[in-house]
């Protein structure tokens, strides 16, 4: 109860009215609008501009958002050290990443983590990487993977794994007889291809152009699953992570070849946690069965 105005005051913040928040929290819009009016006697300044369409942040705003993120962060972090103190094995652990990596090494660690501590409960997003990014800075998430991500304020990368694109096969095409792969070799086969939103998406354009290439591209997507299947049944080919189809290629479903060109080599799978936030234990022994799980294929 102690947290609960701040949580009216971000709530408000992202839903952009008090009677928007009002509905997603189940709470009186007075109640809100009471202690709105507090936070900002007490900061001495105006935190939301009110306008026709609704609330938006001031620059002091922006600040006591900040503020009212870290004190709810940090709340979190207290209780579930208190918890570790009494011995309970209870908890929830939020996650936020894109979607290759779910139905891989993340289900994995999830399982893993749950036959060891079956009490913990589980929150997972499938976002693109710059919302992994804003979603862990802004405190709504205690994990994020992020596809080759670039430095955002707030946010630290726990750990970095080189998980570089491969051209995906179907065991027995004729490409699998090469070690190793050019751009012009894919072009001669139809191609599953991610959307623009897709990292790998980007990438995979930035080389055709440096190279002035044309791919052959026979589907466009924004699932992995579908991506996956297109290699999977031998209609064509695809280009991702190991770390994307990890199981594929366990159980021989698939096969990955390099491909010559060093963007696709520098491609990472990012597991990152909110900058200056102090892990619990319970968050640290999570990371540690995801560092396991994701081990890219070699």
């Amino acid at each position: 109860m102690l947290f609960n105005p701040l949580k009216y005051f971000l709530e408000t913040a992202r839903a952009g009215s008090i009677k928007a928040a009002s509905e997603r929290l189940n709470v009186a819009a007075s109640a809100i609008s009471r202690h709105i009016q507090i936070f900002e006697a007490d900061a001495n300044a105006p935190l939301f501009e009110r306008h026709a369409r609704g609330m938006g942040l001031t620059a002091a705003g922006e600040i006591y958002m900040r503020y009212a993120q870290s004190v709810l962060a940090e709340a979190e972090n207290t209780q579930l050290q208190i918890d570790a103190l009494k011995g309970l094995k209870r908890g929830h652990i939020r996650i936020c990443c894109i979607e290759g990596v779910v139905a891989g090494p993340l289900a994995e660690a999830l399982a893993a983590f749950k036959r060891d501590y079956p009490e913990i409960s589980y929150n997972v997003r499938v976002v693109s990487t710059a919302n992994v990014m804003q979603v862990v800075r802004d405190g709504e998430a205690d994990v994020g993977v992020a596809f080759q991500s670039s430095p955002v304020g707030g946010v630290h990368v726990q750990q970095r794994i080189v998980d570089p694109l491969r051209a995906i096969l179907k065991p027995g095409h004729p490409l699998c007889s090469k070690n190793e792969l050019l751009l012009e070799d894919l072009a001669a086969y139809p191609i599953a291809m991610p959307d623009w939103t897709f990292g790998i998406r980007q990438v995979m354009d930035a080389a055709c152009h440096v190279h002035q290439q044309r791919l052959n591209i026979s589907l466009e997507t924004n699932s992995i699953e579908a991506l996956r299947s297109f290699a999977r049944t031998g209609v064509g080919i695809t280009v991702l992570p190991s770390l994307a189809v990890k199981s594929d290629l366990v159980r021989g479903d698939s096969v990955a070849i390099p491909i010559r060109e060093d963007m696709f080599e520098r491609s990472s799978m990012d597991i990152v946690v909110r900058e200056g936030r102090n892990l619990t234990t319970l968050i640290q022994e999570f990371l540690g069965y995801m560092f396991v799980t994701f081990e890219p294929v070699r």
